[in-house]
């Protein structure tokens, strides 16, 4: 399986300070150094030892390769949504005007792709041709989900032709192609999944959930799991037919992603934030991941790049106190081996621009090479280029 290259070495003394630092923060007085690298999977070299029992967490910082590594802010303004159109391209859209750009990686141009405002913008997602956009959009009735379409006059300038889905819609999400778009629905019996057609403005059901509140995670299969929450069970079911299937028993403050081979759930189990992926085997992932810090890192089913802190610290309630805006995260960027249970560390913004990043969006590039990320604390687009 190909690995994405590390970055340079940042002193061991720090790096060594800072976890000692946070294991006695979480865990209190270790009775031994040994018990202090055990809880963490630490290993040094190149990672010949690994515990059988335990998932492994790498903070080594040193390539084997000697590579160096890249992450670089794009923009001041704040970012909804993002894509990449080729491997120099990113298309993005403006948080609050709704307003569409493009920039240049190679030359740092950017340029303005339209000039239709939408106000109070805040989601938005682009499909992989950056032809069209979803827009969610703050009412003083709720949140609207609009899909717009971009069309170009004969003198270059480009507009928005918007369509809106039905009130309440919401999860709303591209299909591959970026012909379909696939959302949720409230009903008075529960909710249900839709698809419609942007090309001939047709709607139609797949399938009906029992239930309200639900989120999807869309693909081949679709999995549906109950909003988060840490105060109730939350249960994920994976889409069969029309039929909803039981992928596990219930977790408090649950939340759910696919994978290529399976889905990925974290809960809060005896005080303990965990996170479990399903395949065809079950496997324990030694980091506390959230569904929007995480995407796959280069077409292989089984490595994830994720933003995660190396520990969630105490007196946060989760997911809640992330998703209310209540408490923010220092992140780290990580590849996740699923398989072998590992996490290796491939960059720390903080320590090495000083820059706290809290990832609340994330998405790669065709091949795996540069990932685009959105920090919460400001809504600004960063991208990170693991090869350089």
């Amino acid at each position: 399986m190909k690995k994405i290259p590390l970055i340079a070495t940042i002193s061991g003394i720090v790096l060594l300070i800072f976890i000692t630092w946070g294991y006695l923060f979480i865990y209190g007085t270790p009775e031994s150094a040994e018990e202090l690298f055990a809880t963490f999977g630490i290993v040094g070299g190149d990672r010949e030892t690994e515990f059988e029992s335990d998932p492994l967490v790498d903070t080594t910082l040193t390539g084997s390769d000697g590579s160096v590594q890249s992450l670089r802010q794009l923009t001041t303004s704040p970012v909804a949504g993002m894509v990449f159109l080729d491997s120099d391209t990113v298309q993005y859209v403006e948080r609050g005007t709704g307003h569409i750009y493009a920039i240049s990686l190679s030359s740092g141009v950017e340029t303005q792709v339209t000039n239709t405002t939408h106000t109070k913008i805040i989601d938005a997602e682009l499909s992989s041709s950056g032809t069209r956009a979803i827009y969610e959009t703050e009412t003083d009735n709720g949140i609207r989900t609009s899909v717009g379409t971009i069309v170009k006059s004969d003198s270059g300038e480009g507009t928005v032709q918007n369509f809106i889905l039905p009130q309440g819609a919401y999860d709303a999400e591209f299909s591959d192609s970026g012909t379909e778009v696939y959302y949720l629905l409230p009903t008075s019996n529960g909710s249900e999944a839709h698809t419609y057609s942007v090309a001939d403005r047709t709607d139609r059901v797949l399938f009906s959930i029992p239930f309200s509140a639900a989120h999807a995670s869309w693909g081949t299969p679709t999995y549906i799991y109950t909003k988060p929450t840490a105060s109730l069970l939350g249960y994920v079911y994976e889409v069969s037919g029309n039929a909803l299937k039981y992928v596990r028993s219930g977790g408090f403050g649950l939340t759910a992603f696919a994978y290529g081979e399976g889905v990925i759930t974290t809960e809060v189990s005896d005080g303990r934030v965990e996170t479990f992926a399903y395949g065809e085997a079950t496997y324990q992932i030694p980091l506390e991941i959230f569904p929007e810090k995480c995407v796959v890192a280069d077409g292989a089913p089984n490595t994830l790049l994720c933003a995660a802190s190396l520990a969630l610290g105490t007196g946060v309630t989760y997911p809640d106190d992330w998703y209310k805006g209540i408490t923010s995260f220092e992140d780290m960027l990580w590849e996740v081996d699923i398989e072998n249970e590992e996490a290796v560390l491939l960059f720390d913004p903080l320590s090495v621009t000083g820059r706290a990043l809290d990832v609340a969006k994330i998405t790669a590039n065709a091949d795996g090479s540069a990932f685009l990320l959105i920090n919460k604390n400001d809504n600004t687009l960063w991208l990170f280029e693991p090869s350089l």
